[in-house]
């Protein structure tokens, strides 16, 4: 019964926020209104699924709904007829555009398609006693996701297992990044103009957040300390030339009033990766593999690290995570790939996949929350 109060008072505590910070997320839409689930939508309204939640409505026993866009109307009068109009269409997001079916792809670690996922890079490291770098001398070693044309954002993690040791800069000519990669054992052709899809680039800079403890990859052994490991585990790529393929763009980074909800939540996310399908470290995919995650807020996370006793092995910076479909999860090799999540229209990175073993066959909980790092992120980018 304690338990049962505790996680009544959080839900009351996120709703007295939100409404003290504007009210609930449905309102917020143009002609949004909540009603009752069992009701539906009025004639007339379409139903906003982003927004039937704690948040949009307060309660899951509510849907938001939205007034449906006419694509033409007559206006008339006793004297006079307008001819049919059509109003401006609603300009596309400048970021976070994928596919839209993508959800009917991804069930539980099943292959995507090309392009669905335009902001997913590939993360390539020189092989061993290889000098030359290029797609022949390089294998996959982790993944990131662009978040503007020129810079991806990776986990430190990943950034080290690519190029060795921040220290060292010849790390720029141990990396190379795929934009618009599918299949990394082959370079991905474009069918209709039977020219390379992918785009391949080298590596300008990387940039480890400050507050990251590791330096060099040979630190990380013997990766007895996941918690060090995935504390403050961010990093940033500056890209040697700018993204221009058709199958490559830029997802969303969340938004100030976004940071500053520790009670929202999210649904309807999608974790990718190339790493190991198994966690006897067997049967790495060569097509790139989605699956459907859920994110807790900060405060159920915090909550939840709390009652479950795993304060002291939660990671700096870290959020919850859940799948929505059993044993989906990341793996050895995913490192740094991107938890993005749909909000209706547009698709938001919103935290970033840590190290992790994939073992004893449980998800992993916890993954790096990007909300805390955004004005780093962004400082970074606009000073480099």
């Amino acid at each position: 019964m304690q338990n049962l109060v505790a996680v009544l008072g959080l839900v009351l505590i996120c709703l007295v926020e939100s409404a003290l910070t504007g009210g609930n997320r449905c309102s917020s839409l143009t002609t949004g209104v909540c009603v009752s689930r069992s009701q539906g939508c009025p004639a007339d309204y379409i139903e906003q699924a982003a927004y039937s939640n704690y948040i949009g409505c307060y309660t899951l026993d509510k849907i938001c709904c939205t007034l449906k866009v006419s694509t033409d109307s007559t206006t008339t009068t006793t004297t006079t007829t307008t001819t049919p109009t059509t109003p401006s269409p609603t300009p596309q997001p400048q970021c976070g555009t994928s596919s839209s079916v993508v959800f009917d792809r991804i069930l539980g670690g099943v292959p995507t398609a090309p392009c669905d996922w335009p902001f997913v890079v590939s993360i390539r490291s020189l092989l061993r006693d290889q000098t030359n770098i290029d797609l022949s001398t390089t294998g996959p070693a982790c993944q990131g996701v662009l978040v503007d044309k020129r810079w991806v954002l990776t986990s430190a993690f990943c950034a080290l297992a690519a190029g060795g040791s921040i220290e060292d800069t010849s790390y720029v000519d141990r990396m190379l990044v795929v934009a618009a990669e599918y299949n990394v054992s082959q370079v991905d052709i474009d069918p209709s103009t039977g020219q390379p899809q992918e785009q391949v680039i080298r590596v300008e800079r990387m940039i480890l957040h400050p507050d990251y403890r590791f330096k060099s990859q040979s630190e990380f052994y013997p990766f007895n300390d996941a918690v060090a490991l995935n504390s403050n585990n961010v990093a940033l790529i500056k890209l040697a030339e700018p993204i221009n393929g058709k199958c490559s763009g830029v997802i969303c980074l969340p938004t100030q009033s976004e940071v500053n909800n520790s009670c929202q939540g999210y649904d309807d996310c999608v974790i990718t990766g190339w790493g190991f399908s198994t966690e006897l470290f067997e049967g790495t995919p060569m097509e790139l593999l989605g699956a459907r995650v859920k994110l807790s807020s900060r405060d159920a996370c915090g909550f939840l690290a709390e009652r479950l006793g795993l304060t002291t092995v939660r990671p700096v910076g870290s959020l919850c995570q859940s799948p929505v479909f059993q044993n989906t999860d990341s793996c050895l090799g995913d490192e740094g790939g991107a938890v993005m999540c749909f909000n209706g229209r547009s698709w938001t990175v919103r935290a970033l996949l840590p190290f992790n073993l994939c073992t004893n066959n449980k998800y992993n909980l916890f993954v790096t929350d990007v909300h805390p790092y955004i004005t780093w992120i962004q400082n970074t980018i606009s000073r480099n």
